[in-house]
């Protein structure tokens, strides 16, 4: 069971939410791709965490910076050119996507389970 946690948790954070957010900016004109890769990524944060899952979890957050990027950098290169201030698509994607890792290395290590305490801590 906690191989297919495992599994499940790597591909919910191997998909490329940076171009997720960038490619809803583009096409709706609204931020609520940010809110919402945001959203699914402290959710599946919280769950590997939980889960102890830390190699897949550092597994996940490269698979998501190197698709983003992938996906970025070839895909509406030259019709995004002008819509991420002055970054091309591809340096946008690599900051959102670090920004995101950011968040959720942050979040993974507040919440990971902590071990008890010692025998000696606990006496006094």
């Amino acid at each position: 069971m906690k191989v297919v946690q495992a599994m499940i948790i790597l591909l919910l954070l191997a998909f490329p939410y940076s171009y997720f957010a960038m490619f809803m900016q583009y096409e709706v004109d609204t931020i609520l791709g940010y809110i919402i890769s945001l959203l699914i990524l402290v959710g599946v944060t919280i769950w590997a965490a939980r889960q102890r899952q830390f190699i897949v979890f550092i597994a996940g957050c490269v698979l998501t910076f190197v698709i983003s990027y992938a996906y970025a950098g070839r895909a509406h290169a030259d019709e995004w050119q002008t819509m991420f201030f002055s970054l091309d698509p591809a340096q946008f994607s690599i900051a959102v996507s670090a920004v995101f890792i950011i968040i959720a290395s942050v979040l993974f290590y507040f919440l990971k389970a902590k071990k008890r305490s010692s025998y000696y801590s606990s006496r006094w």
